[in-house]
């Protein structure tokens, strides 16, 4: 039998929300989880999105297509300016925890399609 998932604080380190989804991922299997530092896993997030300090805030929903204690990836359906500040809130889990990062890549897929980069930054 897994241990429940602990309750993450609202405004959490990298470490701590990868360990979340870590936790989390093993409830589902029932085993362990990986010890990658990257997991490729499609997390719920509620962004909210400044491309310059005097630019207005904007909403998204997206799912993470990978995270690490580093930062994690998206799709979006639009550019994403590199250097653009992102507060992403994981919604899905435990505690919702939110976490502040800037946007270092953001590389066209197809038609309006972007795969955005976020880097975690502290404070």
């Amino acid at each position: 039998m897994t241990k429940p998932v602990k309750d993450v604080p609202a405004e959490s380190s990298p470490t701590e929300i990868l360990k979340a989804i870590e936790q989390q991922q093993a409830m589902r299997r029932g085993s362990e989880g990986r010890k990658s530092p990257r997991q490729f896993v499609c997390i719920a997030a509620v962004l909210q999105i400044q491309e310059s300090p005097t630019a207005p805030v904007r909403p998204a929903n997206v799912a993470t297509n990978n995270i690490s204690e580093g930062g994690f990836g998206f799709i979006y359906d639009a550019h994403l300016r590199p250097g653009s500040i992102v507060r992403a809130c994981f919604e899905s889990l435990p505690g919702k925890p939110c976490i502040k990062g800037v946007v270092r890549c953001s590389v066209r897929i197809c038609g309006t399609q972007h795969r955005i980069g976020v880097e975690f930054t502290l404070g």
